[in-house]
Order: C-alpha cells, then structure tokens, then sequence
C-alpha cells in the first residue's frame, strides 16, 4: 500500500475562530493537514465539551464538521464561500478525553457556482462516529468586495500560501 504524504496547511494567526483561531482560549485550535485528496485534523475532544454523561456535545461535532467543510473548500479549490447547507448524521458517541480525525474530500461542483462536500469524524477506535455532506456556494466577485478588506487581504494571503504547498 501507498504511503499517503501528510503536508501541513498554513493558518491564519491571531484570529477569533472557535474551531481554527489560534486567539481564542476556550477554542478547539484545529490545525489542518493535506493527505492526498482529503483534508484531515486531529484533535483531541476534552472534558470541556461535554455533553451528556462524558460524551462530546453533538454541537461540537457539528461544529468539527462545518470547520472540516470550510477548509476543505479553502484548501482545494481556494474560493471564496459561504456553507448554505450542512446534513450530519451521528453513528457513533464519542467519550470526552478521546482523540479524533475529522475528514473532509470535495465530491462535485456545479455549474451554477455550488459545491458538495463530504465530511467524516472518525472515533478514537477508527470507526465512523459522524458522516456529513454540506453544500457550499462560491461568492460571486460582487459578495467578496462586500466583505472587510482585512478579511480579504487575509483570506488572499492564505490562498497564496495554499498555492505554494502545491508547487
């Protein structure tokens, strides 16, 4: 079997984002890696994100999969976007204290400016905890000028950044 290269990805420091901000200090600081079509985190789930009876919090679990979704489309296509939908369906709980992968492959687009997704959260034994599949939206050049220059100019660099992993 083929071994699969794992090539970090590049972030953007200092901001907010509960899932990938490295300034939040409660966030999950999720740190993103290439390995061949798929973009991959993993990361343990602690204490602090429980729910009922040490099981991480199905909100959490959305949250991995939307962030999973976010930098799949950032990674791959380098786009500009918004998430317009997002389906999970949780199979399996998964303990607090447990490490986790989350996956995120990009399975089609659209002529009319859309995208699907498809998301995993493997559990701490490998196995399949949460399936998901999001449908995304490319901003037309009008709804990225409506965005804060500094986001842009942010987003921009990180897109550069991307580009030169894949040279």
């Amino acid at each position: 079997m083929e071994d699969i290269q794992r090539i970090p990805l590049p972030n953007l420091k200092g901001y907010n984002c509960f899932a990938c901000g490295s300034a939040n200090p409660i966030g999950l600081h999720m740190h993103f890696f290439l390995e061949g079509e798929k973009v991959v985190s993993d990361l343990v789930l602690d204490k602090n994100l429980a729910g009922w009876e040490n099981l991480v919090h199905g909100g959490i679990i959305s949250t991995l999969m939307d962030e999973i979704v976010g930098w799949t489309v950032i990674t791959l296509k380098r786009r500009f976007f918004v998430t317009r939908s997002l389906n999970i369906r949780y199979l399996r709980p998964i303990p607090v204290g447990s490490k986790v992968r989350v996956q995120g492959k990009f399975r089609s687009e659209s002529d009319n400016g859309r995208a699907v997704v498809d998301a995993l959260l493997l559990g701490p034994d490998g196995r399949k905890s949460a399936t998901g599949k999001a449908e995304v939206a490319f901003l037309s050049e009008k709804r990225i000028k409506e965005i804060p220059e500094n986001h842009r100019t942010d987003m921009i660099w990180l897109f550069e950044q991307l580009e030169a992993v894949f040279k």
